[in-house]
């Protein structure tokens, strides 16, 4: 069995399954980090940190994995990264102090990030236009249940066991994913369209993705849309728990909700592109993401937040990142089929390299309040807000996104 033979909607659920490697890894652990503050007898700040260095492992590996996946093929270097995750995630079960846990979360970062980078690139080898955008939609609508079931079952380890069983569970997860691949996911990078890994040629080429304007504006505000997205995962549970006084179960269902509102918005927008030009749809929910974090971080400074409101709000803005990410994704893709697991790392680094600062931002302003967590979100969607009204490109009606596809 080759890609080729393969139907799209067999893929995205597969690649949907290895995306969610590194939302598990944050989501399943989000209801248990006041636990672990308790237990390692850390700060608030160091276990906040522990999400910024697993950010960093996701940002790094993918600039390292994705360009070796266009010389090796995909499979291998999945592979590859599972293993890591695996011995990385077992090893966080055992740590004792917060710097293992830090050290740790970065390696399980650096095997995590395979399935993101690899994820986006498989498409770009198959298909690109509607089709493409379509696909991505559909690995969103997988990856949004891994935001739905991680706290959930984060916090259903913790009414019966230790927060170090959830790394146990992460671990468990890691082995069947390479099953996973193993069984069903074919090689879907072909040996004539491998490409050159050397370091120069490597180089080389992010050179010329960093200053490409069908690919940068693009990538850029799915970076600083996305940076909200991690700015809300760092500070949300201490925000409802702490803060709030809600249960780590209350807020599970919240959490949950929330990623149902990413799913709605990752659904709607590639089927809005036979009426609208992707530009449109992105900047028209980033109107509403500045909004709702605008006024989000409002009523924060003025004292009138409450869990009704602070719930509505990070819903708004979580759907809008929705109708952002696969649109941005799968432009910026779009004209860099040869190199598309270099694109692809390239993007992933990016994202998670802002969502690293972002993290960052929180961790050395946390405050004991919301407000942290606030700013950020608010500066992240002014910032990708004003990206996508100045820098996207001109239209080119001969290649509009909406006026065709093809399978590669």
């Amino acid at each position: 069995m080759t890609s080729r033979h393969i139907h799209p909607w067999l893929i995205a659920p597969i690649l949907g399954i290895l995306g969610a490697v590194g939302p598990l890894a944050i989501d399943l652990y989000l209801p248990g980090m006041p636990q672990i503050t308790s237990e390692l007898g850390i700060g608030e700040g160091v276990v906040q940190f522990s999400l910024m260095t697993f950010l960093a492992g996701l940002m790094m590996g993918q600039l390292f994995l994705g360009p070796v996946s266009d010389r090796v093929g995909r499979r291998p270097m999945i592979i590859a990264g599972m293993l890591l995750f695996i011995a990385a995630s077992l090893g966080c079960a055992f740590v004792q102090t917060g710097e293992q846990l830090l050290l740790l979360r970065f390696i399980q970062g650096l095997g995590a990030s395979i399935g993101r980078a690899i994820g986006m690139a498989v498409v770009r080898d198959l298909y690109t236009g509607p089709t493409a955008a379509k696909l991505v939609g559909m690995m969103m609508l997988v990856l949004g249940l891994a935001p739905i079931l991680g706290p959930l079952l984060g916090s259903a380890i913790l009414m019966f066991a230790s927060w170090r069983w959830i790394f146990v569970l992460l671990a468990v997860f890691g082995v069947g994913c390479i099953v996973l691949v193993l069984t069903l996911l074919p090689e879907t990078r072909l040996p004539e369209q491998r490409t050159s890994s050397h370091p120069i040629t490597t180089l080389r080429n992010y050179g010329t993705l960093l200053f490409s304007r069908q690919y940068m504006p693009y990538v850029a505000t799915m970076a600083f849309a996305q940076a909200g997205i991690y700015a809300y995962l760092t500070g949300s549970s201490f925000a409802f728990i702490n803060i709030h006084g809600v249960s780590p179960t209350l807020y599970s269902f919240i959490f949950a909700s929330n990623a149902v509102g990413l799913m709605i918005g990752a659904q709607t927008g590639p089927r809005l592109l036979g009426r609208f030009r992707a530009e449109t749809i992105i900047r028209a929910a980033l109107v509403t993401y500045v909004l709702a974090a605008v006024t989000l971080l409002s009523l924060e400074l003025a004292g009138e937040m409450n869990v009704v409101l602070l719930s509505a709000l990070l819903f708004v803005i979580i759907m809008s990142i929705g109708f952002i990410l696969p649109l941005c994704g799968v432009m910026a893709l779009e004209a860099h089929g040869k190199i598309s697991g270099t694109a692809a790392a390239l993007m992933g680094a990016c994202q998670f390299g802002f969502g690293t600062i972002a993290a960052l931002m929180i961790g050395l302003t946390a405050n004991g309040t919301a407000i942290p967590m606030a700013v950020t979100i608010a500066l992240a969607a002014i910032a990708a807000g004003i990206t996508a009204h100045w820098a996207f490109p001109k239209p080119q009606p001969a290649e509009e996104l909406c006026l065709g596809e093809k399978s590669v």
